[in-house]
């Protein structure tokens, strides 16, 4: 049974790769891979953490906002584009170190910044989503400032939504 599912999964695979857009798509993201990193494993390993943050902040800020009533569709297309802005910024990075032959020190300060500013967003979101039991308090403490900027940004996203619903109603 196990050998037929694994067979099944092959399968799939193969079908999907033999569609020309995803294997356009495929090719252009290994190649986009490839020349913003290279084989430097430090940044290798250093951007997929940076990923995972992304994804983390992705995960936790869509769970705050529908906790909050204020995730809509039109944010959420705004975050789509702020993400590959910043997954852009460290190859960016990259090309950077290989013109000036310095190897991996602009793409470390690049993905070293970016990566605490986005951990404590995936921090504040949790807490604005009710997940901060599982966090320590020094954590939360860390980034009251930011919690306190979400949570005024997320009752001003509240009012809006709140008056074009009612704008609405009105017509």
């Amino acid at each position: 049974m196990n050998n037929w599912i694994l067979a099944q999964i092959i399968n799939v695979g193969k079908q999907a790769l033999e569609h020309p857009l995803i294997s356009s798509v495929g090719a252009f993201g290994l190649m986009f891979f490839e020349y913003g990193f290279g084989a430097v494993k430090a940044v290798l390993v250093a951007f997929l953490l940076y990923l995972v943050l992304i994804a983390l902040d992705w995960l936790t800020g869509t769970s705050a906002a529908k906790r909050d009533g204020i995730d809509t569709s039109a944010y959420g297309i705004e975050g789509i584009k702020r993400t590959v802005f910043l997954i852009c910024l460290p190859v960016i990075a990259r090309l950077l170190d290989v013109i000036m032959h310095t190897e991996v020190i602009v793409t470390g300060i690049v993905i070293a910044v970016l990566s605490r500013s986005i951990a404590r967003s995936v921090i504040a979101n949790t807490k604005r989503a009710g997940w901060d039991k599982w966090l320590p308090s020094w954590a939360i403490e860390w980034v009251s400032a930011e919690l306190e900027h979400k949570d005024t940004r997320a009752k001003q996203r509240l009012e809006e939504i709140t008056m074009k619903g009612s704008e609405r109603n009105d017509v």
